[in-house]
């Protein structure tokens, strides 16, 4: 809840992940995991929660920016 209420007032407050321009990460305090998330049309949009031990969060990443720019055009 708390990691909900830091996006919500300050939506860019997660570090830039990887070589993706619009996607961000925000690490959840204490745990192996983040949250990858991007904010668009003033609404944050969530990707993943992300392990960051490991690499599943890619497969997922492409899998969702493939579905925005088919049925959003962003």
């Amino acid at each position: 809840m708390k990691a909900e209420t830091v996006l919500k007032d300050h939506p860019f407050s997660g570090s830039p992940f990887e070589d993706y321009e619009h996607v961000r990460q925000y690490q959840i305090g204490n745990t192996a995991f983040a949250l990858l998330y991007t904010v668009a049309r003033e609404t944050i949009w969530m990707i993943d929660v992300r392990d960051t031990r490991g690499r599943r969060s890619v497969d997922a990443l492409r899998a969702f920016n493939d579905t925005i720019r088919n049925t959003y055009w962003l």
